[in-house]
């Protein structure tokens, strides 16, 4: 067995950090082993970490990288190794060995919800993300639902949902495309809405549990929590009806949030 050990390095509490580098392999023979370069805590000589070469011949110089992360306690002094185990014949060269603090991947946007203010388009007045049923007329379409400029909650355009006046059935809806949600968390999807007259009833919707609420004329939020009981995809749908005659809805800056409360708006 043949050992090449580093200086000693310091990691600070509680970072993950990248490291690794690029190896070379000549070995004839490799028994159980392949090359690697191991992480060992100066303090004891514990193996914290390894990354290790995939195959060993016919290769050429191949990078290899893994993460190790240091207590949450105290920092840690650590030692790198570049090994080439007993029962190993031949050579393997290292370089361009590295350590670097891990960068953080993206965050998960607070609003689950694409297009939740409903400024984009896959065509004119039909926001992406978002559909409409309303007694089999099409987006966009004065007569139905689609994106609308007049008074906006936020951003330049909000959801218009239209009852006509001739409607056989008795709601109209807008749905956000299937999303997926955990089981046993609870979620809370929030809506600023209001109408053209007073009286107009909206129901909002998420993950099977729904709740009626009566709009004015001036923009106001309305919330609905719910604790998702299966992992299946579900909706969030804005409906509403109005006893007699034709009315306008309208939805704007949409959020479904993880929690049992709404917070500020978010776009996503």
């Amino acid at each position: 067995m043949a050992d090449v050990v580093s200086d000693p390095v310091t990691l600070e509490r509680g970072k993950t950090y990248r490291f690794g580098g690029w190896l070379r392999s000549e070995l004839t023979e490799v028994g159980r082993w392949l090359p690697k370069v191991f992480v060992h805590s100066a303090r004891g000589r514990k193996l914290m970490a390894s990354a290790t070469m995939k195959r060993s011949q016919d290769q050429g110089w191949v990078r290899i990288e893994s993460t190790v992360t240091a207590p949450q306690d105290a920092d840690e002094v650590v030692r790198f190794w570049c090994r080439v185990r007993q029962g190993c014949l031949g050579a393997t060269y290292y370089d361009d060995l590295f350590i670097c603090e891990a960068m953080a991947g993206p965050t998960k946007p607070k609003n689950l919800l694409s297009n939740s203010s409903f400024e984009t388009a896959c065509l004119p007045g039909q926001p992406t993300s978002w559909e409409s049923l309303a007694w089999g007329r099409l987006m966009p379409d004065e007569r139905t639902c689609g994106q609308d400029d007049r008074n906006p909650c936020h951003g330049r355009y909000c959801m218009r949902v239209t009852r006509p006046a001739d409607a056989v059935l008795y709601d109209a809806r807008t749905i956000h495309a299937p999303m997926s949600l955990v089981t046993d968390e609870t979620y809370t999807l929030s809506a600023y809405l209001r109408a053209d007259k007073p009286g107009v009833r909206a129901f909002l919707y998420l993950g099977g549990c729904g709740e009626v609420v009566k709009l004015t004329t001036q923009w106001q939020r309305y919330t609905l929590t719910k604790t998702i009981d299966n992992g299946a995809k579900v909706f969030v749908a804005v409906y509403y009806g109005s006893p007699a005659g034709s009315a306008n809805a309208y939805v704007d800056a949409v959020q479904v949030e993880l929690g049992d409360a709404a917070t500020d708006y978010e776009a996503n």
